[in-house]
């Protein structure tokens, strides 16, 4: 039977099955991770993992999105940077996370073609979609500010986002694209927001 918890003791539980989920994900990535080795290192029964977690795919997921909210302030900070121009402010962010795909091991399982087979496999397709969506709201809101002070080339923000998107899922093709890999997503980082974006900065209209 489950143990029972607080709500204090639910919380650092879940915290800990999440920081646990990071080490053992990066290790072995989302198909060679088992269950008891999550429970074993937390000290619980498996009843009580899936009282957390319906599965391992979705201790990864809350995995994942608690790293893109702790990575989250830093690319606002980035993003709403007014002394730079909304084009070096987009190539910033875009780097950085290009960077976290090649450092973050976490990261790095999102890219691997099978990791992302079998976890679309075994997660439901709801999960996966308020995922993207969250991830596309990020960039719409900044593409929509920018657009809003004149700065986007084009009108069609929906279409802008879903382009910054695409530099996302050519990470999935990092082995067939071959050692250049970062140096071309960088180029393509480069083309697309000096595509869409202009190189003046946004000035505030001073009140008179």
């Amino acid at each position: 039977m489950p143990k029972v918890f607080t709500g204090e003791q639910k919380q650092a539980m879940r915290k800990k099955l999440i920081g646990i989920g990071f080490k053992i994900f990066s290790e072995y990535g989302i198909r060679k991770s088992r269950v008891e080795d999550i429970t074993r290192q937390a000290g619980i029964a498996k009843g009580t993992f899936y009282s957390f977690f319906p599965s391992k795919e979705a201790l990864f997921m809350a995995a994942l999105d608690t790293l893109e909210s702790e990575s989250r302030p830093l690319l606002n900070q980035i993003l709403t940077d007014k002394s730079t121009s909304y084009k070096q402010r987009l190539k910033n962010t875009l780097q950085i996370q290009l960077k976290a795909i090649e450092k973050n091991p976490i990261v790095k399982t999102l890219f691997n073609p099978e990791e992302i087979a079998y976890l679309t496999r075994n997660i439901p397709e709801q999960g996966l979609s308020a995922h993207i969506r969250e991830h596309n709201k990020f960039y719409m809101d900044f593409l929509t500010e920018a657009a809003k002070h004149k700065q986007l080339t084009t009108t069609d923000i929906a279409t802008a986002s879903a382009l910054l998107q695409t530099i996302f899922f050519l990470a999935i093709h990092k082995s067939e694209i071959g050692p250049s890999f970062f140096k071309q997503l960088n180029l393509l980082i480069e083309l697309i927001a000096d595509g869409l974006l202009t190189e003046s900065r946004f000035k505030p209209r001073q009140k008179e």
